[in-house]
Formats: C-alpha cells, sequence, structure tokens
C-alpha cells in the first residue's frame, strides 16, 4: 500500500491529471532519484483515487527564481 500526500494535484486541458510537488530548496541542476519516485508514487495515487490518467509530473524549486521541472 502506497500512502502519502500530494501537494497539488493539476488536472489538465487533456483529460489527465499531474503530481505538482514543491521543494524548500534550490534548482542545482540535478534531478534526485528519491524526487522522481515520489512523483512516480503520487501519480499512483492520483490514478488510483481519481480513475484519471498521470503521463507528467511537475517539481517547483522554492527558492529558485523561476525554476519549475517537468517530467518529459
Amino acid at each position: 500500500m502506497i500512502r502519502g500526500i500530494v501537494d497539488e494535484v493539476l488536472f489538465l486541458k487533456d483529460g489527465t491529471a499531474a503530481a505538482l510537488d514543491y521543494k524548500f530548496a534550490e534548482f542545482n541542476g540535478e534531478i534526485y532519484d528519491t524526487y522522481l519516485t515520489q512523483i512516480y508514487c503520487y501519480s499512483l495515487l492520483i490514478k488510483e483515487n481519481t480513475g484519471r490518467d498521470v503521463n507528467r509530473g511537475y517539481l517547483v524549486y522554492t527558492r529558485s527564481k523561476t525554476n519549475l521541472w517537468k517530467s518529459p
């Protein structure tokens, strides 16, 4: 069983959803495996609870001016 609290769930125009996670950190050019694992787990939770496909995730680095990471 996976449990967690997603910071935000985005419902996109194409009918899918996405996880958005805030990191109280500065972006240093590297996406850590733990962050990716967290986004994947959140995506599973979103799919399970909403029934919507989840094809992407986002990380917001709150200590960097405009750094938003979007999964491919």
